[in-house]
C-alpha cells in the first residue's frame, strides 16, 4: 500500500500558502483615499491580513503612515508584528479578557 500523507500533505500545504494574504489580499483592497484608512480585522488571519494591508498601502503605494490606523484581533499564536495597526491576541472559540477588551 502507498503511503499518501506525504502527497496529501503537500497539496494542502499549497492550498494553504495560495490563499495567504500575501498573495491574495492587496487585489481586493481600494486605492488610497483622501482621506484616513482604518482596517478592522478578525480570526485567526486577522493579524497577517493586517500586516499584509500594511505592506500594500505603507510599501507598495506608499501612503503616509499616519493615515493609517486599526485594530486586527486574533487568536492566540496568531500574532505577527505590525507597524500601525494594533493586533490583540485573545481567546478563540471562547472569549476571553483580551477579546472582550479589543
Amino acid at each position: 500500500m502507498t503511503d499518501r500523507r506525504p502527497l496529501l500533505r503537500a497539496i494542502f500545504d499549497a492550498a494553504v500558502a495560495a490563499a495567504h494574504p500575501d498573495v491574495v489580499l492587496s487585489a481586493h483592497l481600494r486605492p488610497v483615499p483622501k482621506g484616513r484608512i482604518i482596517c478592522l480585522a478578525a480570526g485567526k488571519g486577522a493579524a497577517a491580513m493586517a500586516a499584509a494591508a500594511e505592506r500594500h498601502y505603507l510599501d507598495g503605494l506608499k501612503l503616509d503612515p499616519a493615515r493609517l490606523v486599526g485594530i486586527a484581533t486574533t487568536r492566540h499564536g496568531h500574532g505577527v508584528p505590525t507597524r500601525r495597526i494594533k493586533i490583540i491576541e485573545a481567546g478563540h472559540p471562547v472569549p476571553d479578557e483580551a477579546g472582550l477588551k479589543a
